[in-house]
């Protein structure tokens, strides 16, 4: 075996390890040395073709669909991204917060407040119309090559076989073959056909779902960062996927700049501004970005993700007391959604302590988002008021100064000694 067979077999086994314990994962568990082996393969011989995608629909927070890929080509989007993202990465401006190391959406959040100072007053908050839909696959793959080429840490056998490797993956039709659909296949048609991968053009689109679709879009919308800093010479500026929010002194500097970015995004990326969800005010009303209400002093969490939580705690409560809390339109993407959907969760349930963990999965998850904003009012009243029938399982934490800081949500503690019985 020579070096480069032997560092595609150590970057492959590494892609394996990076991919998710995902129920993918472990249903293939078993054949992970077959397909290692028939990926070194196809690879090396340039036949490696992608499977057909699994499609289903979410609900929450919007309609979208979801393109999941077969594992085997999870292991390629991984080997792929973890190759050259470090190596891409580098070349992307501080602002850009999406699909990044030490990067995320609590730190976009900081910066923006950062820059909400008495110099700036106004703000311009964009996101693109149907962006995931509305990526030219051309353009992107160019933009890809042209990166992969200026590499100089990799050989230049292994840039042909990367270029080879994305050149697939972006191109790969997610409709030819038919996905493999799962859940519920009649939301399909809720889905708006600007959105949908099974109406658009031949060679646009990326399908949601993919780690390789996150990747490629911030090096997609690279080209605007860089439009945006080097050559509008924009200072405060913060991006995080389609969504960005530029501050400045005034609403005629802001108007040019939103200008002058939309005649760019048409002529070099095709892609548009969203005309209902572009936004010109001044930062005293907030700047709804990223699941909170920014203030220049303080966060609270934005409407739309209390909401979320509400319904999944009612759904809890559902399962637990049908007839006092009947449900018409249960969410659709938890996993628990999907066990009553399937009828393996058949309220009214005496849950055990592996469905409340699930539960409490959820819960938490939440309150993780309220504990970053200024929200103690917030998760008080939550805890107190809709927990309801959830109260006999769950108890807030306490520390010494306040009996109940309501921070994080946890299995009353006899219940983890006893156990409560189990579903029947």
């Amino acid at each position: 075996m020579n070096i480069l067979n032997y560092l595609l077999k150590e970057r492959i086994l590494r892609a394996v390890k990076h991919t998710k314990n995902a129920k993918q994962k472990k249903v293939c568990f078993l054949e992970l040395p077959e397909i290692i082996k028939t990926l070194l393969l196809t690879i090396k011989n340039k036949s490696y073709v992608p499977s057909a995608f699994s499609c289903f629909v979410v609900k929450d927070p919007k309609i979208r669909e979801i393109f999941a890929p077969n594992y085997k080509d999870r292991i390629i989007h991984h080997l792929i991204v973890d190759r050259i993202n470090p190596l891409i990465d580098k070349k992307f401006i501080f602002d850009c917060f999406s699909n990044r190391k030490t990067k995320g959406i609590h730190v976009a959040i900081k910066r923006l407040q950062k820059f909400m100072h008495k110099d700036n007053q106004y703000y311009l908050m964009a996101d693109i119309k149907t962006f995931f839909p509305s990526i030219d696959k051309n353009i992107l793959f160019n933009l890809l090559s042209k990166h992969i080429e200026s590499i100089k840490e990799i050989y230049s056998e292994e840039k042909t076989s990367t270029l080879n490797l994305s050149k697939l993956i972006i191109f790969q039709d997610p409709i030819n073959p038919l996905p493999n659909f799962t859940g519920n296949k009649k939301l399909l048609s809720l889905v708006p056909k600007e959105k949908s991968l099974f109406y658009i053009p031949k060679n646009k689109g990326l399908p949601i779902g993919s780690l390789t679709s996150q990747f490629f879009a911030n090096i997609y919308l690279n080209e605007l960062d860089q439009f945006i800093k080097h050559k509008l010479k924009i200072k405060y500026y913060v991006r995080y996927v389609d969504d960005f929010v530029i501050l400045g002194k005034d609403t005629k500097t802001l108007i040019n700049y939103k200008k002058k970015i939309e005649v760019f995004l048409e002529q070099k990326l095709k892609l548009s501004l969203h005309p209902k969800k572009t936004i010109i005010q001044h930062k005293s009303k907030g700047i709804n970005f990223l699941g909170y209400i920014v203030k220049e002093k303080y966060l609270l969490v934005r409407k739309r993700t209390v909401k979320s939580f509400k319904k999944r705690i009612y759904f809890f409560n559902h399962l637990i007391d049908p007839k006092k809390f009947p449900i018409i339109d249960p969410p659709t993407n938890i996993k628990l959604s999907k066990l009553y959907f399937k009828k393996c969760l058949v309220p009214p349930v005496i849950p055990d302590l592996a469905l409340l963990q699930k539960m409490l999965s959820i819960i938490n998850s939440y309150y993780g988002i309220f504990n970053f904003a200024n929200s103690y009012s917030l998760r008080k009243n939550l805890y107190e008021k809709r927990f309801c029938n959830l109260k006999k399982y769950f108890a807030s934490s306490a520390d010494k100064k306040y009996q109940k800081n309501y921070k994080k949500i946890k299995i009353r503690p006899a219940l983890l000694k006893d156990g409560p019985p189990k579903i029947k």
